[in-house]
């Protein structure tokens, strides 16, 4: 399955990064993503964590430029610019790790904690840039992602698609994904309630930066039934616009009653339902084809045949 050959840049973006060679798909390296250890998760976390315990002090990735209608329950600021305290990124890692070994000693002792895990536990190897907000608007992204890189930890970032300058301007991440919530600008608009007059075209243009990125590169799609899923052909146009390696396509999680949306579960749609807009999805894209799906998350990737090609 092409989900055993994904690859991962860190050491190769690293060396690019500092000599300032140009970066290609070509010195992926192939990293075997379904068996990495607990600590990737919980990293994940603890970097999220950490943001809103500096709560407002920090280059949060929860301020975004939408109110979005699927985000988690949250009273997170939003704004179309950054406008807040900003910490340095290497307080920010090194607090981190602090923060995520100290979890993972907690569970020494525990019943049914194997000691080879746990000895696993203590050597991080993956950071999610992403949850609720934009990642990119923190001004010192770059030194994140750089730090990150030179202790061999990969660097998933999930930007929102309204800061297509930032995209541009975004050093080699392990792998990048934007948000593709609609087909649209009427659905888009619905959904993502943008606050930038001009999300539109900020939308198209940060579909097109991340096209000119060399590396690996992710559309995310969130299918929310009854508003979204009928909108094949737009989604179809936008792929042809970015250009992605790979097509996450996942039901929406419910995640209960909120005043922030008006989601219920009849909104959640069946893996079987996920499966046929993927069909149909990839049956107008030539170029793609079902790599694999995880029916307990509700997910299917989708992939760009370049990439078993090179893999």
């Amino acid at each position: 399955m092409l989900v055993r050959q994904l690859v991962h840049p860190i050491q190769e973006s690293a060396v690019s990064e500092t000599a300032g060679a140009p970066y290609s798909r070509e010195c992926w390296l192939v990293h075997p993503i379904q068996e990495s250890a607990v600590s990737d998760v919980i990293l994940c976390a603890y970097v999220e964590a950490l943001y809103l315990y500096h709560a407002t002090n920090v280059p949060r990735d929860d301020y975004a430029p939408f109110t979005n209608y699927k985000v988690w329950h949250h009273t997170n600021p939003v704004g179309t610019e950054w406008r807040w305290k900003t910490d340095n990124a290497d307080d920010i890692l090194r607090e981190a790790l602090e923060n995520h070994y100290q979890m993972i000693k907690q569970f020494r002792g525990v019943p049914g904690v194997q000691a080879d895990k746990l000895a696993e536990g203590m050597n991080a190897q993956h950071c999610a840039l992403s949850l609720v907000g934009e990642p990119i608007m923190y001004p010192k992204i770059n030194d994140l992602v750089r730090l990150l890189h030179q202790k061999k930890i990969s660097t998933f970032l999930v930007t929102n698609a309204q800061f297509p300058d930032a995209i541009r301007a975004l050093i080699p991440v392990t792998q990048l994904y934007v948000s593709v919530d609609a087909g649209s600008k009427e659905e888009l608009k619905r959904i993502d309630r943008p606050l930038f007059r001009d999300f539109w075209q900020r939308y198209l243009d940060s579909l097109e930066a991340l096209g000119e990125k060399s590396q690996r590169t992710v559309y995310r799609l969130t299918l929310v039934k009854d508003w979204n899923v009928d909108q094949l052909e737009g989604y179809i146009s936008l792929v042809k616009r970015g250009d992605p390696d790979f097509i996450e396509v996942k039901g929406v999680t419910y995640c209960g009653e909120s005043k922030a949306s008006t989601l219920t579960m009849v909104n959640v749609p069946w893996h079987e339902e996920v499966m046929e807009f993927v069909s149909q999805f990839v049956g107008h894209l030539s170029d793609y084809e079902v790599a694999c799906e995880h029916e307990h998350s509700n997910c299917v990737l989708i992939a760009h045949k370049r990439v078993s090609e090179q893999a």
